[in-house]
């Protein structure tokens, strides 16, 4: 506690102000984004599974894309590692804390009875869990231990093995969150969503270069966890609100829908175009969240899905550790 307060003393405040503007400005234009396409999707009559499942996962996760290209715009030096940060970051964000938020709304909405509804639908729920985690899983895999053309190569045979698998055996289960709106209202939200994304993005990477010259926590590491964080708030967002409708299933897919193309299309265009490191704290970080996700397949499988919290909750303690 004493080294986290000594690193928040070093930082001048008006810095941290510009983050945190930077961050909240981030998740609302990423939220009308996302809510803008959902509705042109639903107004379009597009809200069949192969759409929701495959094409709904490429749009929505445009904010990481966003991220990923200022990052390389804004970034100097630090730009590819930082952008290939923010695009394998998304997967630890979603599942270390994305689906233990979800049980914990749950359990404190429907207490008990929350937590035995989602162990009563392990089987449906574990068919949504497997393909995005294990894709995860693969793919951190292949950026820790292969060489820059076959990290390419794997990826792109990863995505597209999943995507069929996943097309196949998964109906739609988040069309439920598809907001009503009119034409011009959805053409409006997606256009201010982008260029908001744009303004707040380019703070957002220099607030983070700007916080790592001052402490000494990684700008890799920050980027691991902020970019994610801010872009996945409409996923998080739209989950809640799902839960509290007590849809269950339909919550976990609108969670995972990004992870796929997130831990597989956005970095084998990264490793493609340029040559991104990845740091230790990334990698530790990536080591972490693939324990994570084996561990929460086998409690899924296995026992009350209660003691993925826990779990969870170890896993961010240690990063955030390691990190200060």
């Amino acid at each position: 506690m004493a080294l986290i307060i000594l690193i928040f003393e070093q930082i001048n405040q008006q810095i941290m102000v510009w983050l945190l503007i930077a961050v909240i400005g981030m998740a609302f234009f990423s939220y009308l984004l996302v809510t803008g396409i959902e509705s042109l999707a639903g107004i379009l009559n597009l809200r069949d599974y192969t759409f929701m499942l495959i094409a709904f996962p490429v749009f929505s996760s445009l904010p990481d894309l966003i991220i990923i290209l200022l990052n390389l715009v804004y970034g100097g030096t630090l730009g590819p590692g930082m952008a290939i940060s923010a695009a394998v970051g998304e997967p630890f964000i979603v599942v270390v804390m994305g689906i233990p938020a979800v049980l914990t709304l749950s359990l404190v909405r429907y207490g008990r009875r929350g937590l035995r509804l989602f162990n009563d639908s392990k089987e449906r729920i574990n068919r949504i869990l497997y393909i995005p985690i294990i894709v995860s899983v693969f793919a951190y895999i292949t950026m820790i231990f292969l060489a820059k053309i076959y990290i390419v190569i794997a990826l792109v045979a990863i995505i597209i093995t999943a995507f069929y698998i996943y097309a196949r055996n998964l109906k739609k289960e988040v069309s439920e969150s598809v907001k009503k709106m009119s034409v011009m209202l959805a053409i409006i939200f997606i256009i201010a969503g982008f260029a908001g994304l744009v303004l707040f993005g380019k703070l957002l990477v220099e607030s983070v270069i700007e916080v790592s010259s001052i402490t000494k926590i990684s700008p890799f590491a920050q980027s691991f966890i902020v970019f994610p964080l801010s872009a996945a708030m409409p996923e998080f967002f739209a989950s809640f609100s799902l839960i509290l409708k007590g849809k269950r299933e339909a919550a976990i897919a609108s969670l995972l829908g990004e992870i796929v193309i997130t831990a597989t299309l956005y970095p084998a265009l990264i490793f493609a175009f340029v040559n991104p490191v990845l740091s230790f704290a990334v990698v530790f970080g990536m080591v972490l969240e693939i324990i994570s996700a084996i561990a929460t397949i086998l409690i899924s499988i296995k026992t009350s899905m209660i003691y993925i919290m826990p779990l969870d909750l170890a896993v961010i303690f240690l990063f955030a550790i390691f990190i200060l």
